[in-house]
């Protein structure tokens, strides 16, 4: 094991046992002094400066947060769509086959559904952008230029994969 791992684990198990450091230099001097963590110190072993475990920080909360809130939402108004297919492709006049409203929705149910688990975040993260690009240019080119919503979703999709610690 390398010194500085051995001093930064000696420190660290110090902080955590509110204790005082000592020190040996080639046996001869010892030195004792009171130990906080550096901030490089708590990023790397999740612990503050007293040694106690650190609460997760605002940002990660608010992305956590985020993320489930959009992947229940998406879900949620995906299967409605899916449900309501053959309705929804006939009130909206796009001229294409109701059963590409159904893969649609289908398709985007299963990305928030991926988004939603840790492992696939990021794939589902991807697929959601990717639909939701097609949903937009499928209404641009109908003339329903109220993409709004899908504009938002997919900024706050980008926002949960760039930003997710998973």
């Amino acid at each position: 094991m390398h010194a500085k791992t051995e001093i930064r684990d000696s420190l660290v198990h110090a902080a955590r046992r509110k204790s005082e450091l000592k020190v040996r230099y080639r046996g001869m001097l010892e030195v004792h002094c009171p130990v906080r963590l550096t901030v490089n110190d708590r990023l790397e072993t999740g612990y503050n400066a007293w040694g106690k475990p650190m609460a997760r920080d605002k940002r990660e909360l608010s992305i956590c947060v985020l993320r489930y809130v959009v992947g229940v939402v998406i879900v949620i108004e995906s299967v409605i769509t899916a449900i309501q297919y053959q309705a929804v492709a006939a009130s909206s006049h796009i001229g294409l086959p109701s059963e590409f409203v159904l893969i649609l929705a289908s398709t985007e149910a299963a990305a928030a559904i991926l988004l939603l688990i840790p492992r696939t975040l990021k794939i589902g993260a991807i697929a959601l952008i990717v639909v939701f690009g097609v949903a937009a240019v499928v209404h641009l080119l109908h003339g329903q230029y109220d993409i709004g919503n899908l504009i938002i979703y997919a900024a706050a999709t980008w926002a949960v994969m760039a930003n997710s610690t998973s």
